[in-house]
């Protein structure tokens, strides 16, 4: 009797005591992170792993690098909440994603972001953070970023192993990327969303055979720049959003 009478008495104050430290502190403001994954059809891109595509190739990645910039929440009247300016993601470093402190918000209805550097920053004198020259990915001031860089090797239909080179840049390489989301943003929760790059919808119907060095350094890459831009719009994809209380 005693040791039931015992765990009656004890459990109410171990109630109390896990209720107040799981409620969140008072008035956090909600932090979103978004982490994005460049993929394989859903496999993570790595140094050195090799990848299968149509026509007999197959490609691996040594270094992948590519900007989002002005990542927005968006709600049905089109009002917004930034989450960055720029930011360069680099998955074989696992630096993936970002992360900001926020207002409330009801009703985001949609992701916005842009894949490259908005044609203020993409001209402008010395920078830092993520758009120093330091990280590699400028030509030169007049000329702007590289917004999404490819180097490794590929393999052709008859074996060969090859280079491959893709700087994808300039003003018209510029992609608005709109994808749709289902959201609120409350006090006292983080939120993460995670978003996939799929390499295989990018390079759709870009054959690397004869066509695996661009440099985005004239006219005569335009077709490639704007078969680029056109896959980047569905290459993009929320693949998870998940929610927790901030402790």
């Amino acid at each position: 009797m005693k040791k039931t009478l015992l765990i009656i008495t004890v459990f109410p104050l171990f109630f109390w005591s896990c209720k107040e430290e799981c409620l969140p502190p008072e008035n956090a403001k909600p932090k979103v992170k978004v982490v994005f994954h460049t993929t394989v059809n859903g496999a993570e891109v790595a140094s050195g792993v090799s990848f299968d595509r149509p026509g007999g190739e197959s490609f691996q990645v040594d270094l992948m690098k590519y900007y989002v910039s002005h990542f927005a929440l968006v709600d049905g009247t089109g009002d917004s909440l930034m989450i960055n300016d720029h930011h360069l993601i680099d998955p074989i470093n696992q630096k993936m994603s970002f992360s900001k402190e926020v207002e409330e918000k009801s009703g985001c209805e949609h992701v916005r972001f842009l894949l490259g550097v908005d044609e203020l920053h993409n001209h402008s004198g010395n920078q830092e953070g993520d758009l120093d020259p330091v990280n590699g990915m400028i030509w030169t001031w007049s000329t702007g970023y590289i917004f999404f860089k490819h180097e490794g090797t590929f393999t052709d239909a008859t074996g060969a192993s090859l280079p491959l080179l893709y700087h994808y840049g300039q003003d018209r390489a510029l992609v608005e990327v709109d994808l749709p989301i289902d959201l609120d943003i409350e006090e006292g929760k983080s939120y993460e969303i995670h978003i996939d790059l799929n390499l295989a919808i990018l390079y759709q119907g870009i054959a690397f055979t004869d066509n695996n060095v661009h440099q985005s350094a004239g006219t005569a890459d335009n077709p490639w720049i704007d078969a680029l831009k056109q896959n980047f719009r569905g290459a993009f994809q929320i693949v998870e959003v998940k929610e927790s209380l901030i402790q």
